[in-house]
């Protein structure tokens, strides 16, 4: 009976997992790519649509802005927050117009210094191999590689501790004091990861995805998309499977610190290759097939859809969230989206509404996964990642 009961167990929990999965790949991830691409689109429609340099140039400087802003207050919004988790209302309007501003305002960093690179550079194999090279070798003395991932690699969720812990440094220095030796650490924080790092990483996905551009049926679009579609989601998959042998080599590797976060860093790198190439798919898609003779309507749609069903889903904070992970220093497990949603709803509560890292915690003890999974909502300083 006991045995029976065990794989009662084990075969839900293996179904849950595969829905799971269903929905982070091929519902979640294709949302945040919509909103994604509409919001672009919209901004090369009525940010200066003739004068591209002067337009990447307000899309750049307007979003780094509003990121090092929104830094260095969200400690502020967090403790006034905790005031209006009464009102609830209120509460979710102010964090999701604060998650979709983020979103919107990150979208804009990457147009602006992806737009600036095609205006100066120009288009060509060599042009986008030596960027991508020239920003790995910026990144991966970081050990930022798996700051590279979009989703599916890594998701954010809107219920969350500290609501508005959206945007975060490399090295996650604060300023708790007013001294002079405190407030230059904290300067130069912000500038290798708002100055340095992001641009390095869009420098990274521009070059691998323009090299598709050039190689992968330049001259038909739709195909090109159907191909890159197919390829990123198949290579995704086969990394799925294989991550539990890539967490059991690490471990393995534990006393080999060089060798170990080589074999990981390897592993994040051909994970965005993936994602670079679901994106680059799916935005190639919607430019082929949805409203291909009209920009503004195609960015319209995708807009409204993208961030409306995040949104929905609880799930708009990952369009905007600007992490830092380091490479080696945290276990890399498959995203979890049920499990995420399940706690904060427990209790009759509709998920938008709950602080999750506040659910009864003692109620998960005697289920391992349910431990592991209270763990990573409470720690709201990391999207979950695959």
């Amino acid at each position: 009976m006991e045995n029976d009961v065990n794989r009662k167990t084990s075969w839900r929990k293996t179904v849950l997992r595969i829905f799971d999965l269903f929905l982070v790949i091929f519902i979640i991830t294709p949302c945040c790519i919509l909103a994604w691409r509409g919001t672009w689109l919209l901004m090369d429609y009525y940010i200066l649509p003739k004068k591209s340099k002067a337009s990447c140039w307000i899309s750049l400087l307007l979003g780094i802005t509003y990121s090092i802003c929104c830094h260095l207050i969200q400690e502020v919004l967090n403790r006034t927050c905790t005031r209006l988790r009464t009102i609830q209302v209120v509460y979710i309007i102010v964090t999701r117009l604060y998650y979709y501003l983020a979103g919107v305002f990150s979208i804009s960093v990457w147009r602006g210094v992806w737009g600036l690179l095609d205006a100066y550079l120009g288009k060509s194999i060599l042009n986008a191999t030596v960027s991508c090279v020239l920003g790995l070798i910026v990144i991966i003395p970081f050990r930022g590689v798996s700051n590279l991932s979009f989703p599916p690699g890594f998701l954010s969720y809107d219920w969350n501790e500290k609501p508005f812990d959206l945007f975060h440094t490399r090295f996650n220095m604060q300023q708790r004091d007013t001294t002079f030796h405190e407030a230059v650490k904290h300067v130069a924080d912000l500038l290798v990861s708002y100055i340095l790092l992001i641009p390095a990483s869009v420098v990274i996905w521009r070059g691998v995805w323009e090299c598709t551009d050039l190689i992968l049926y330049p001259k038909n679009l739709g195909m090109s998309g159907i191909v890159s579609t197919a390829s990123g989601y198949s290579l995704f998959l086969i990394l799925l499977v294989l991550n539990p042998g890539v967490q059991r080599i690490s471990h393995k590797l534990s006393s080999f610190w060089l060798l170990r976060l080589i074999v990981l860093q390897l592993y994040a790198f051909i994970q965005f290759i993936a994602v670079n190439s679901m994106w680059r798919g799916i935005f190639n898609l919607l430019d082929a097939f949805v409203f291909p003779d009209s920009k503004l309507n195609r960015g319209i749609t995708a807009h409204v859809i993208g961030f409306g069903a995040l949104i929905i889903l609880g799930a708009s904070r990952s369009t905007g969230q600007v992490s830092f992970m380091v490479d080696g220093a945290d276990e890399s497990e498959p995203v979890k989206y049920l499990s995420h949603l399940r706690k904060a709803c427990s209790n009759g509560r509709y998920s938008l509404l709950v602080d999750a890292s506040s659910e009864d915690q003692s109620q998960s003890a005697s289920d391992e996964d349910e431990n592991s999974n209270t763990d990573e909502i409470t720690n709201s300083n990391k999207p979950d990642i695959i």
